[in-house]
């Protein structure tokens, strides 16, 4: 009869609707644990920035110690030279020490090959791409911070098209005339939509 026809035509709306209920709250499920893996990623990153930035922080360190300690010996030396006649033959051969020691490490620097020269340039170097590792780091977290902005947006969205269907459902429901045979899916529709807006999640 056309009665049935229209009740069969109502319920099988009502189960495509939950269908489509049950998909969203798939999909918003896995764009939610997406989000939770951005975060994830995004902590690992600021780990890994703190790292670099703490390792290059300890080799200009070293380097500031190695300075002074250079500082401290050449004072020392130049106490040494200020001493009496009784030390100049000591003076004398410390200076001859050190300024073999001076024409050494100025030709090692003048050197493009000598060891000092290579010791600085390949400092140089690895700070130069420390600092752009650190910055292809920052890059890369700016881009996943906006990506998850992006994706709390489309959540947000689909949790408007969520509560238009569940709003639509509820209009068909209460248009329809109670009949036994729908109490069911009355109670099931109810228990499906109360369930769905206690667990969202923005």
């Amino acid at each position: 009869s056309q009665r049935d026809t229209t009740e069969f035509e109502t319920l099988q709306k009502d189960q495509e609707s939950l269908n489509d209920m049950m998909h969203l709250e798939q999909e918003m499920q896995a764009r939610r644990d997406h989000c939770a893996s951005i975060t994830v990623d995004k902590a690992k990153l600021l780990e890994q920035i703190s790292e670099e930035e703490e390792t290059a922080c300890m080799a200009r360190a070293q380097f500031d110690i190695y300075r002074r300690k250079m500082v401290s010996h050449r004072q020392a030396v130049l106490r040494k030279m200020d001493h009496t006649d009784a030390c100049k033959e000591e003076k004398t051969t410390l200076v001859e020490k050190l300024r073999k020691f001076k024409e050494e490490l100025k030709e090692d620097l003048e050197n493009p090959h000598g060891i000092k020269v290579q010791e600085i340039e390949a400092l140089t170097v690895e700070i130069g791409e420390l600092m752009e590792n650190i910055a292809e780091r920052r890059e890369s977290l700016q881009k996943e911070l906006e990506s998850h902005v992006q994706l709390k947006q489309d959540i947000e969205g689909q949790t408007k098209r969520f509560n238009a269907i569940i709003k639509h459902l509820h209009c068909q429901i209460s248009k329809a005339q109670p009949q036994p045979q729908w109490e069911c899916t009355i109670f099931l529709v109810q228990k499906a939509t109360s369930a769905k807006c206690l667990n969202i999640v923005f």
